[in-house]
């Protein structure tokens, strides 16, 4: 194992204390809170099945990561629980920046852009929304970055088992993964013969478990709307700033993005974009899938954003660094960054998505007085979707225990 330089070491310390703030500064209105969707519905989930609500696939398919941190937080004191899960959530997407600042780091060989990218997963508007501090949405966020660790073979060339269980992981959360994944299947296909060994066993996990996962989709009857609730897909009169930016960041950015390619491999011919080409692809391809199957949802245009945007900064990069005057291409990432900064401004505190409730601890406070109080069995929790049902004696017996 080699050994990591000080300079090396506060650099790692650095990104990881940057990247905490960035992340736990969200949910610092709402980490014991729980959110609207999918709320204790998981928890409530494993509290009946156990382990075998891995394998439930009540949505329509495998989805393990709300699954994993839910069953973490079904271990802790009910009054505890949404603590809990907004805090592992959070941690969990944390990593998720971290493995993205890497891949890209590792890619192209630049601090910055990798530290951007990361940033990005945690910064854009709609995470602020929906996703950082909920474990239900865990999925899109994997998908995001799955589909950038693909599109970094210097990275799986580097890390081949975190590739590997990162893949597996990926694809038990969504079907959709294997939209990440052009990039691969186009390395098999141009070189039949000549395949790296890794290239070759991240295809067959992807296969072999997206199999599993259509296995799972086909008996469900569920259709297309696998991710479920209503669908809008057209905008709607009075929709603001935030919804507008959802709906129209991927294709402005993926047009402009191809655009700039384009005119620069005319100006350059021998400049390398195909990475680039590649990225573009699968965020088409994983932006058109998400709209089909839920529309205009601030959730999934957490990958529509992500992915859109990194694209954006990627592409830059890869452009300016070959110019004779390279500061251009920093002062391009940078201008792209203020404007990304001016975007989630008004929406980085805000985490309406989380607060509209009041604390999860006050409410299970609440309904153990009442189930002290009347003589009732089933104890109800009125959240802002949905009820959350749980038997006085696991109520008072949590109480019994503090």
């Amino acid at each position: 194992m080699k050994t990591l330089t000080p300079k090396q070491i506060a650099y790692s310390l650095a990104i990881l204390a940057s990247y905490s703030l960035m992340a736990f500064g969200r949910i610092i209105n709402s980490y014991n809170k729980l959110a609207s969707d999918p709320s204790y519905d998981f928890v409530e989930e494993i509290d009946r099945l156990g382990i075998r609500s891995f394998i439930s696939g009540t949505e329509g398919y495998i989805q393990i990561g709300p699954r994993i941190i839910a069953y973490i937080a079904h271990y802790f004191p009910l009054q505890n629980q949404a603590v809990v899960l907004s805090s592992v959530t959070t941690l969990l997407f944390i990593g998720l920046a971290i493995l993205a600042n890497k891949a890209v780091h590792s890619q192209s060989g630049s601090f910055l852009l990798g530290y951007i990218c990361g940033a990005i997963l945690l910064l854009v508007p709609a995470a602020s929304e929906s996703t950082v501090g909920n474990h239900g949405s865990v999925k899109w966020s994997v998908i995001s970055v799955l589909c950038v660790v693909l599109t970094c073979p210097m990275f799986i060339k580097q890390f081949p088992k975190t590739t590997i269980a990162f893949v597996s992981f990926s694809v038990l959360c969504s079907p959709l993964a294997i939209l990440s994944s052009v990039s691969i299947f186009l390395n098999i296909a141009r070189n039949r013969r000549s395949t790296p060994r890794i290239i070759l066993q991240v295809a067959t996990v992807i296969i072999g478990l997206t199999g599993i996962q259509f296995v799972y989709w086909l008996n469900s009857g569920k259709g297309s709307r696998i991710y479920g609730g209503d669908i809008q897909y057209m905008p709607w009169s009075g929709m603001g700033q935030f919804w507008w930016s959802l709906l129209l960041t991927p294709p402005v950015f993926i047009i402009g993005s191809l655009m700039v390619l384009v005119i620069a491999k005319i100006i350059k011919r021998d400049l390398a974009i195909t990475n680039q080409i590649l990225l573009i692809t699968s965020t088409t391809l994983i932006t058109c899938a998400s709209y089909v199957t839920t529309g205009i949802k601030d959730s999934t245009a957490v990958a529509w954003q992500c992915l859109s945007w990194i694209v954006v900064v990627f592409t830059l990069h890869s452009i300016f660094q070959h110019l004779k005057y390279k500061t251009v291409g920093y002062l391009a990432i940078l201008l792209c960054t203020a404007f990304f900064a001016r975007s989630i401004q008004k929406w980085y505190p805000a985490s309406w998505y989380l607060t509209d409730a009041k604390p999860w601890s006050n409410l299970v406070e609440d309904a153990r007085d009442t189930c002290s109080t009347s003589e009732i069995e089933i104890a109800r929790i009125e959240l802002l979707l949905s009820v959350v049902e749980i038997p006085c004696t696991q109520m008072l017996k949590g109480k019994d225990s503090q």
